[in-house]
């Protein structure tokens, strides 16, 4: 997957930043993550200025961990070194930690001014980059967006429920989440539906529900709207749970939910 991260101008920034930040999780190795953020011109250096604090606050071996094979990590320092060496600005990370010794580890990455003729935007990165570019017309911006080889995953941030089922219908996207990074995957009876390049006819996606036997017959489409704040508790209102950074309550929540299971 290469998934698109689409903030329209309405959004709530700080959740959207929230949401790109869970990206980094696992490193960025799922295929959902999010690696390509759009971020409309209005609302722009806000969500950069939110997410740069927050990716910089992450600590190894807490909220994220290493890759998980040393060529893995070669192959994206390789696209992230090819963005560098032509003109991209590495606003956070793009380097290996190397004050820790067991595991192959990497620096959470930011990339602004990306061109399309760059490795990051042509290849599946799977690892923890995330591209950020700026829109002012968002009919262009999805009309680019479904060039993409892949289609497996989206993330769209706005408060209009409206706008983003309209807008999840434009995409040629199996999966489209509002509000939200890969919400979808927790619906166990919600189609998984990868399109393009990100399905196969006999095996693979879809999964979930009745998808499982339906994938031999049609292409399908899932959208996942947030439309309000998890359990309804105001501290949750711009953020999830499962979302980093983890504190000391949610690792004791997670050690709790290991121990029982």
């Amino acid at each position: 997957g290469i998934a698109p991260f689409i903030v329209l101008a309405d959004a709530d920034i700080e959740l959207a930043a929230n949401a790109a930040l869970y990206g980094f999780s696992n490193l960025g190795q799922y295929c959902k993550a999010p690696r390509r953020a759009f971020v409309a011109a209005e609302v722009y250096e806000d969500f950069i200025d939110r997410l740069l604090r927050k990716v910089n606050a992450l600590v190894p071996g807490k909220d994220y961990g290493p890759f998980i094979a040393g060529f893995q990590r070669n192959k994206v320092e390789a696209q992230v070194n090819d963005a560098k060496a032509k003109g991209a600005l590495i606003a956070t990370g793009g380097c290996r930690i190397s004050d820790r010794e067991k595991g192959y580890w990497y620096r959470p990455t930011v990339i602004l001014h990306a061109t399309n003729d760059m490795r990051v935007m042509q290849e599946e990165v799977f690892g923890p980059v995330l591209t950020i570019a700026p829109f002012t017309n968002l009919m262009n911006t999805l009309a680019f967006v479904n060039t993409f080889p892949q289609g497996l995953n989206a993330s769209v941030l706005t408060r209009n429920e409206k706008t983003f089922r309209e807008v999840a219908h434009l995409l040629t996207i199996g999966n489209v989440v509002g509000n939200g990074n890969m919400e979808n995957w927790l619906v166990s009876s919600l189609p998984q539906c990868g399109r393009k390049g990100s399905t196969l006819h006999t095996s693979g996606l879809p999964r979930h529900g009745r998808t499982g036997f339906d994938r031999f017959d049609f292409p399908l489409q899932s959208i996942t709207y947030r439309k309000y704040p998890f359990l309804y508790l105001p501290f949750f209102r711009h953020t999830n749970p499962w979302w980093l950074p983890y504190g000391r309550t949610t690792m004791l929540a997670l050690k709790a939910f290991l121990w029982a299971f």
